[in-house]
């Protein structure tokens, strides 16, 4: 079960969002440009704005029984991942 959850969380990450999405790193720092601006703050670095992310899955997760929600935060930690090896 879990290395599916990774499997799916892959194909996702790096598969339907990148294809939907573009780049994860500059679509996230958007994001953390955006949020910062909201917020009246320094911009979030993209590798935050995506462990964010990972904590909005979570919430939801624990809410209700979506296996998505998982699979999403999982792909986000990759992510976060990528943007601090930088091989993203």
């Amino acid at each position: 079960m879990t290395a599916r959850l990774g499997a799916d969380a892959a194909r996702l990450a790096y598969g339907d969002r990148l294809a939907d999405y573009g780049d994860a790193s500059g679509n996230l720092a958007a994001i953390g440009a955006m949020w910062a601006e909201v917020l009246g703050i320094d911009p979030i670095p993209a590798d935050l704005v995506a462990l964010m992310m990972v904590g909005l899955k979570l919430v939801r997760a624990s809410g209700r029984n979506n296996r998505d929600d998982l699979v999403d935060a999982v792909a986000y930690l990759m992510l976060a991942d990528d943007i601090r090896e930088g091989t993203d």
